[in-house]
């Protein structure tokens, strides 16, 4: 219990998003049984291919999902939300929300953010991926999202290898018409970073991550000289409060670093609270990034104010995003290391009434805007 303490006080002097497993499954238990109890709390799904899927589908698109999903789960999903694995059990991920300026103890949080923690041995093992990727054949996506490889953190080095190279098998498999995205999450471990980061980029067409993921991917890359032991706070420094200098250099890195082995590694989506950055490599198949920078960025103001439509954002901030010239003005493009950089601010809600999910949301929100659209309906995963 104490290191969980630990845990919660680093995730809210820092205001870092921090997502955990607890190998103590007793200990997680009783913190699980303890939350609970308490009256103000409320189930909801949740995972990163969960969260993106209902988002896809949200605006129209046809979604296969494959996760952990149980007879509690279930329900909460949308009905016509396919579901790749036919047996099942949930998974529960506990998640303590907190808002800048609130205390704790001594410790004020300087931003909005959440710790997660989980004893999730189904997803940690990716022990649907098997058959998630069985059903892709007769589901012909034009999209393929993978995500939930940050939980492999947890298992045997040896392992997390072998399952990281099966994803690279299956992503393999997969049509070279429908553009692959990885979505990255939260980790602390230098070596499993870079070994994800090395072993499946040159494998996807995309990446989205936070400004936390993005410190600690180009550091175990080899961007920074510092020891391991060092990244912590290395990063902390450079990308807690990050300088668009910064973002831009990390992402020229990683791009440079990477090289493309089965599909053009070409396009990076950042985000952070006061900015996003859609980046893609100077004459890849990437339609210019204008729109699906921007988009994001409503997304993450709607989102996290819990705004139904975009007229209560416009009255609210008084930005007229209502027509589509005044929505692309919000953007600045420039260019260097041949590669395109587009940056959208964020309208930052000033009573934030939701946190998780949001770089999911912002993601997933940004690749439907970003693809060439064949037809009214997409199909994706």
């Amino acid at each position: 219990m104490r290191e969980f303490e630990e845990l919660m006080r680093y995730a809210w002097e820092n205001g870092a998003a921090v997502e955990r497993f607890i190998e103590n499954n007793q200990l997680c238990t009783q913190i699980i049984q303890k939350a609970q109890s308490l009256e103000d709390i409320s189930y909801h799904n949740g995972g990163n291919a969960a969260l993106m899927g209902m988002k896809f589908l949200s605006q129209g698109a046809d979604v296969l999902l494959g996760g952990a999903v149980g007879e509690h789960t279930k329900p909460l999903l949308p009905p016509n939300i396919r579901i790749a694995n036919q047996e099942g059990h949930d998974e529960i991920h506990l998640i303590l929300e907190f808002s800048r300026g609130e205390r704790w103890g001594e410790l004020t949080a300087p931003r909005d953010n959440r710790l997660i923690v989980h004893c999730d041995y189904t997803n940690s093992r990716l022990n649907v991926l098997e058959e998630f990727h069985s059903a892709l054949a007769s589901f012909q996506p034009e999209l393929v999202v993978i995500t939930g490889v940050h939980l492999l953190e947890r298992e045997d080095p040896s392992f997390r290898t072998k399952r990281l190279q099966t994803i690279v098998s299956e992503i393999k498999k997969v049509n070279k018409e429908a553009p692959v995205h990885f979505e990255l999450a939260s980790n602390s471990d230098i070596g499993f970073i870079s070994e994800v980061g090395s072993t499946i980029l040159p494998h996807v067409d995309s990446l989205g991550l936070n400004e936390q993921e993005l410190g600690y991917l180009y550091a175990s890359l080899g961007g920074t000289k510092v020891a391991k032991s060092s990244v912590p706070k290395y990063v902390k420094k450079h990308f807690k409060e990050p300088k668009v200098q910064t973002i831009s250099n990390a992402i020229a890195f990683i791009f440079n670093k990477i090289k493309p082995a089965t599909r053009e590694f070409s396009r990076i989506h950042f985000h952070y609270l006061k900015y996003h950055i859609v980046a893609q490599r100077k004459g890849s198949r990437w339609v210019p990034g204008k729109k699906s920078v921007v988009i994001g960025s409503m997304i993450a103001s709607i989102q996290s104010c819990v705004f139904s439509d975009i007229q209560k954002l416009d009255e609210l901030f008084f930005v007229p995003f209502s027509s589509e010239t005044s929505t692309l003005e919000a953007v600045r493009f420039w260019e260097e290391q041949g590669i395109e950089f587009y940056l959208s601010p964020v309208l930052v809600c000033k009573s934030p009434k939701k946190t998780v999910g949001l770089g999911d949301a912002i993601s997933a929100t940004g690749l439907l805007y970003h693809q060439q659209q064949t037809s009214q309906t997409k199909k994706v995963q």
